[in-house]
């Protein structure tokens, strides 16, 4: 078994920006590496690019862990919660840590340093280790119209969490909004993560699904720890939500619209599996979550072309609910 299995999912993703981000794992000094490229495109000439720059590097003997980079065909475009999951499943280490395709590893021994801080524990394994994630090329935009956006990515507090039971863990991590909701940056234990995947139900989401997963992820693990040392590079210049530009196909609007599906999951699993504690705490974590989501969306129909606003609008109301989109409408106007 590796120590390590580092997923890295892409899907239609610049390959100088691939590229560095394979090469930050690449170079990673922690023994006993695993690299996982999973391709998600559907375009053949983005397959065939990503498959030649996976082929190109894996034979860079300069590269440390060249040897165990190893290409993943997703045959065909399924999103990134799908091809987290998939690439989970092939993975052969005692603990995975997810890599965007666009960002990076902090420096070269930052898997060594999280992997250190579990070696120093007395007791048994912790079920995640959580390193800081630091937001490179923050958007003005967005910072003035949600000033904690980047907050939910780089908290970082420095404790350990320890419980009996998922349950409670969930709700000590969410209740007080000290710690990161990010996949990112963090370690894994395999054995729950699996576990978890097995709960979790499929869900059409090409945005938020970070939430969803660390919803099913704590309620199977039972203890967390932190360190405040910088882990993680996260660039978000090229994602859905933090993006300031144009929307140009009410395509690329249904995946925007489309974190209204994790929270209809992780809703949807606390009325069926209702916590054994702290379930008030999670809901309300959750809740806050789904509004700032759904209020985000509603701003960015601004990005739209003016002939496409009116089906963007309907399409909206049938992710949301009209509802919540009413009640976002209406915050707006008193502002």
């Amino acid at each position: 078994m590796k120590n390590l299995s580092i997923i890295i999912p892409t899907y239609m993703t610049p390959p100088k920006i691939l590229e560095r981000a394979i090469k930050s794992a690449l170079e990673q000094t922690l023994e006993g590496v695993e690299i996982l490229v999973y391709d998600d495109n559907d375009a053949p000439s983005e397959i065939t690019c990503v498959r030649n720059l996976v082929e190109k590097l894996h034979a860079d003997n300069s590269l440390h862990h060249a040897p165990s980079l190893f290409y993943i065909d997703g045959d065909g475009h399924n999103g990134p919660s799908d091809a987290r999951k998939f690439a989970v499943e092939e993975s052969a280490g005692e603990y995975v840590t997810f890599l965007d395709a666009d960002d990076t590893f902090y420096e070269s021994d930052s898997c060594q340093i999280m992997f250190e801080k579990i070696r120093s524990m007395p007791s048994k394994l912790p079920d995640i280790v959580q390193g800081k994630i630091v937001v490179e090329d923050k958007n003005p935009a967005t910072l003035a119209a949600f000033p904690e956006a980047y907050d939910y990515i780089e908290k970082s507090c420095r404790e350990s969490l320890s419980f009996e039971s998922g349950d409670e863990l969930i709700s000590a991590y969410l209740a007080e909004k000290k710690h990161s909701l990010c996949l990112e940056g963090k370690l894994f234990r395999s054995k729950p993560l699996l576990s978890a995947l097995g709960k979790m139900p499929r869900a059409e989401c090409f945005v938020g699904e970070n939430y969803m997963w660390l919803y099913f992820i704590l309620r199977e693990c039972r203890s967390f720890t932190e360190i405040s040392i910088p882990v993680c590079r996260c660039h978000t210049e090229n994602g859905f939500t933090f993006s300031s530009e144009a929307i140009e196909n009410l395509e690329e609007w249904k995946k925007i619209c489309s974190s209204s599906s994790v929270f209809t999951a992780v809703f949807a699993d606390m009325k069926n599996h209702p916590l054994a504690s702290g379930g008030e705490a999670v809901s309300a974590c959750y809740s806050d979550l789904m509004i700032r989501f759904a209020a985000s969306n509603l701003r960015q129909q601004m990005r739209l072309p003016d002939s496409l606003r009116k089906k963007a609008a309907r399409m909206l109301v049938d992710s949301w609910g009209a509802d919540l989109i009413a009640r976002m409408v209406g915050k707006e106007k008193e502002k």
